[in-house]
């Protein structure tokens, strides 16, 4: 890309960036975040920050929509937390229920510990002494960066809910 694109790029993410920061300016970065999207190169970080943003803005009021620019973020990073936890919201949302399940397991397996979202070591190792499977052990969703995961849980005969024991 030439220096005028990568220029006109950071200057629509930037404006991108102000219209998301002012209260209820969602609906107003939708075309700047689209006219990143025309610009910016498929899986780049502006790309993936235009649909990042518009999966956040669609999510409500257009979960399918929001659904596909979530499958852009999960493809070019299957380790981001956020994205499927996103993504269980819009399976939710849409009435898939079995489908939220998993995409909010997988949210959960690669959730560094520690985070605000993760629970504490101390509360993982006793998550998973009382729910986990004796089979089910730890996968590596962050293998690449290092980062420990969250072992799943044990949903036991009834996906719906977890099994507490």
């Amino acid at each position: 890309m030439s220096d005028s694109g990568e220029a006109q790029i950071a200057r629509l993410r930037d404006q991108a960036e102000r219209a998301l920061g002012r209260n209820g300016g969602g609906r107003m970065a939708i075309p700047i975040l689209d006219r990143i999207l025309e610009l910016a190169a498929e899986g780049s970080d502006d790309a993936l920050f235009a649909h990042r943003h518009l999966a956040e803005i669609e999510l409500e009021g257009h979960p399918w929509r929001a659904a596909l620019h979530l499958r852009k973020v999960i493809a070019a990073d299957p380790d981001d937390d956020g994205a499927h936890a996103m993504m269980g919201l819009c399976q939710a949302l849409l009435g898939h229920y079995r489908a939220a399940i998993g995409a909010y397991q997988r949210a959960i397996r690669c959730a560094p510990r520690g985070c605000a979202t993760s629970p504490s070591p101390a509360m993982a190792t006793t998550t998973t002494a009382t729910t986990m499977s004796p089979a089910a052990a730890p996968s590596s969703c962050a293998a690449s960066s290092g980062s420990p995961c969250v072992p799943e849980p044990h949903w036991g005969n009834r996906p719906e809910r977890l099994a507490v024991e």
